[in-house]
């Protein structure tokens, strides 16, 4: 994810790192008998790295005869991610928000892997109204964030008094009153 959301145009660091993923990803596919790109011979760019094993994914899951093992999603997580990372690079986005499809895999891999190695079951996904409600609220949060803070006067008052006398002689003459 930091490859995908880094600006490659700055420094190699994307592309050294989506070089590692895309010949990880390569082996994998060559483990389980896929057509593979195995070779330190060729230099790909960074859309080549994400569209050759996005294309190469999607195959493996659309053949895949056990849809619920680990791998399968693990695979459907890489995915969404190397879909992620395609939008990314088409238009940059200077804060790279993660997309519901991520989301959902994620939380279907986290939630397998749990259950399978912990026996630890997670709670339900928010359904997608939630989902819109929490983004919502966090949206006018974010709106809001270099705006002063509105507080009434009695609270400044409260705060100075704070500031001035301490809380312990705050305490106590708030309770004289």
């Amino acid at each position: 994810m930091r490859a995908i959301s880094n600006k490659s145009k700055y420094d190699g660091y994307t592309h050294q790192k989506l070089s590692v993923a895309f010949r990880d990803f390569q082996y994998y596919l060559n483990t389980i008998g896929e057509e593979n790109y195995l070779s330190d011979d060729f230099e790909w760019d960074i859309h080549e790295m994400l569209v050759i094993p996005l294309t190469q994914f999607e195959r493996v899951i659309a053949n895949s005869a056990q849809p619920s093992g680990l791998d399968y999603h693990a695979v459907r997580l890489i995915k969404a991610l190397l879909q992620h990372g395609l939008n990314q690079e088409r238009s940059p986005k200077s804060f790279c928000e993660l997309p519901p499809s991520v989301n959902a895999e994620f939380g279907d891999y986290l939630s397998l892997t749990l259950s399978s190695k912990l026996g630890i079951r997670l709670p339900d996904r928010l359904d997608d109204k939630q989902t819109v409600d929490i983004a919502c609220l966090c949206n006018s949060a974010w709106d809001e964030l270099d705006c002063p803070v509105k507080i009434g006067s009695l609270t400044r008052v409260r705060f100075l008094l704070q500031e001035l006398l301490g809380v312990k002689k705050l305490t106590i003459l708030i309770n004289m009153i």
